[in-house]
């Protein structure tokens, strides 16, 4: 089970950038903690392949198993591939300072 705790950039905004492990295709998905409890998140998504092209994530499942956290997994034709880059952008209506220890 591969969760990555990640701190934020700052209070309302939350980009990160997540290279694909051997871990994580064998888990068949990827799950980031961004530490927020009470905070509504909404998720901007994109994948990118080794040459840095727009992955098609047409069948991926991505859920928000816990507050903060955004996890996207295998489904359908999508499939989680090892080197590839997962770009998040979470954003909030909450700017209330929030730092991860």
């Amino acid at each position: 089970m591969a969760i990555y705790y990640k701190g934020l950039y700052n209070a309302a905004n939350f980009p990160y950038v997540h290279t694909v492990v051997a871990q994580d295709v064998a888990d068949g998905y990827v799950t980031i903690d961004f530490q927020l409890e009470d905070r509504d998140i909404a998720w901007n998504v994109m994948i990118l392949d080794s040459n840095n092209i727009y992955y098609d994530m047409a069948g991926a499942v991505i859920t928000s198993p816990d507050d903060g956290q955004i996890r996207i997994a295998n489904g359908g034709a999508f499939a989680l591939i090892a080197g590839f880059k997962i770009h998040i952008l979470g954003m909030s209506y909450d700017s209330t300072a929030v730092y991860a220890s």
